[in-house]
């Protein structure tokens, strides 16, 4: 079942740009701005039907779920007999609860045709959060306990915190007087870009569904430092910084 909180507002965004223009030359010129989105009443789902972690949670509520058994061992295959509402399953109820934001300084250099050459560079430094993972995620979109929400507050999947794009077009021109050799080089471009980024974050998986709620969405420990890595092609990062949360029953 999927509803709509009678409390719900309307989600809201402010963007913001301030930007100084220079002209450096008669054909080149450069901007610098700072760009900043802020929302806030984002819409989640969140699911008011969700799986008790208490071993003992049919004995305390009356019910004798999962069977007969007046108490309930917390399994990962059982996460539905311990939701509170049976014999219903996920109950989502849609919630302004979260924000994001986003702030950028952004860098445009553009240099004019001059000398058959154009030439455009772009660079961006910035960073993107939100409350909970919803923008390509990794896992994604998925929460890690309904319950916690602060936990999920990180970068978003898909914040690339450097990013640059350049451009180059050249139109090559000759004066020959050979009307041959012209009408085969002139009027053409050579137009070439490239594109820079650095990594996107990611979050290293559980692999056991620790909490027993009946999702794989979980987290592993961080256990050490995982940036002193070999920083090799085949690791980058620390990886004996992770172990395996086991599941374990509350």
């Amino acid at each position: 079942v999927t509803a709509t909180s009678k409390d719900a507002d309307w989600p809201e965004t402010i963007q913001v740009n301030f930007s100084i223009q220079q002209q450096l030359n008669p054909t080149l010129g450069v901007t610098v701005a700072f760009v900043g989105g802020y929302g806030t009443n984002q819409m989640l789902g969140i699911d008011h039907n969700y799986p008790s972690a208490s071993t003992n949670y049919a004995a305390s509520s009356g019910q004798a779920l999962c069977g007969s058994s007046a108490t309930i061992v917390a399994t990962a295959a059982n996460s539905q007999c311990r939701r509170p509402i049976q014999p219903m399953g996920a109950l989502s109820i849609e919630q302004s609860i979260f924000s994001s934001n986003y702030n950028g300084l952004q860098v445009t250099a553009t240099q004019r045709l001059a000398h058959h050459v154009s030439a455009s560079g772009y660079y961006t430094w910035s960073k993107s959060i939100s409350d909970v993972p919803l923008q390509n995620g990794v896992p994604a979109g998925s929460i890690q306990d309904i319950n916690n929400l602060k936990a999920e507050r990180s970068r978003n999947g898909n914040d690339l915190t450097h990013q640059a794009v350049m451009s180059v077009i050249w139109q090559p021109e000759i004066s020959t007087q050979n009307a041959i050799a012209r009408s085969i080089v002139n009027g053409w471009e050579v137009a070439s870009i490239a594109r820079f980024h650095s990594g996107a974050p990611f979050s290293v998986a559980n692999g056991v569904d620790a909490n027993l709620d009946g999702s794989s969405g979980d987290r592993a420990q961080l256990t050490g430092q995982p940036i002193k890595g070999p920083h090799t092609v085949s690791q980058w990062f620390n990886t004996a910084a992770f172990a395996q949360n086991p599941a374990v029953a509350g």
